[in-house]
Order: C-alpha cells, then sequence, then structure tokens
C-alpha cells in the first residue's frame, strides 16, 4: 500500500469539503425539501461535518511529531466532538421530541465548550518550543485573553443587557456566543 503525500491528502479532504458544500446549498437552497426535510437536512448536515471535522482534527494531532502542535489539534479535535454531541442533544429535541431547542440549553454548554477548545488549540499552537508543563505565564495570558474577549464583548452589548429581561445565564450564554470565534 502507498502511502499518499501531504499535499494530495490535504487536497482529497480540501475536495471533499467543497463537494459536501456544493451539496448542502443546493439541496438546501434549490427549494426541492418541503415540509420538515429542511430542517433535518440541516440539522444533520451540521452534525456529520463536526463529527468529520473532529475526526479529522484527532487524526491530524497523531500525525504531528511536535507536542505543542498535537496539542493544539488535539484540543481543536475536542471542540469540534463537543459541537457534535452539542448537535446530537439538539437534533434530539428538535428532530425527535418536536421542542424547539430552548435558550440556553444543554446544547449551548456544549457548543460554548467548543469556542474554548480552540482557544486552548490556539494557545497550545502559537507556542514556538516543545513543553512537557503548563507555565503559570500561559494560564495567565490565556486568562488574560478570555478576560479581554468578556469585557469587549459586554461593553459592545451592554445596551441590550441592560434592558434585557433574562437571567444571568441566559446572558452569560449570549455572551459566549458572541464572543466566540
Amino acid at each position: 500500500m502507498q502511502m499518499t503525500s501531504l499535499s494530495e491528502s490535504r487536497a482529497v479532504t480540501a475536495s471533499a469539503l467543497a463537494a459536501y458544500v456544493v451539496i448542502y446549498a443546493l439541496v438546501a437552497y434549490s427549494g426541492i425539501l418541503k415540509g420538515s426535510a429542511p430542517l433535518w437536512w440541516s440539522d444533520m448536515a451540521w452534525t456529520i461535518i463536526s463529527l468529520a471535522a473532529g475526526l479529522k482534527c484527532l487524526h491530524t494531532a497523531r500525525m504531528l511529531a511536535r507536542v505543542n502542535e498535537r496539542r493544539a489539534w488535539y484540543a481543536f479535535g475536542m471542540g469540534a466532538l463537543l459541537w457534535f454531541t452539542g448537535m446530537l442533544v439538539w437534533d434530539y429535541m428538535e428532530l425527535v421530541g418536536g421542542i424547539v431547542t430552548p435558550y440556553p440549553s444543554v446544547a449551548d454548554v456544549l457548543f460554548t465548550g467548543f469556542a474554548l477548545a480552540v482557544m486552548v488549540g490556539i494557545f497550545y499552537f502559537r507556542d514556538t518550543h516543545s513543553v512537557r508543563y503548563v507555565t503559570q505565564i500561559q494560564i495567565g495570558n490565556l486568562g488574560i485573553i478570555v478576560c479581554t474577549v468578556i469585557i469587549v464583548s459586554s461593553v459592545i452589548l451592554y445596551p441590550q443587557i441592560s434592558q434585557s429581561q433574562e437571567s444571568a445565564l441566559y446572558i452569560g450564554f449570549a455572551i459566549s456566543y458572541a464572543s466566540g470565534p
């Protein structure tokens, strides 16, 4: 069995992703689906692509030699798999239970986990040398990034937050959505 080169592998992945997007768009926007079929089509597309992205990220992580890059791709993969799990919850509530998913829900917690995992991945990806431990300065830098995103989002959304009648939990998840990648 002959191994493909990295560039061939990337070309196959990019081609598969492009085909997926084109097929999704053609079916979703052509009007051929009626009734609840567009809802099923869209939800299943989100679910399948998040699973595929998670598995591809984990596969990529296993192929890398540098520890920091491997950790970054594992974090990206875990984030995509958190999104996939959130989509399973969403799909069950919406497609099986016939319930419009409330906000915030368990799915929203998992979607927020995606954003956090991506932040951790970026944090590891930017590291230029392999380390076997997380330093205090790295934790501090990540804390600064998270605090900055929360503060900027809160300032931008202050008029809406101050007039909202929603709970603090609801507002917290809304800010996390607005702050996501």
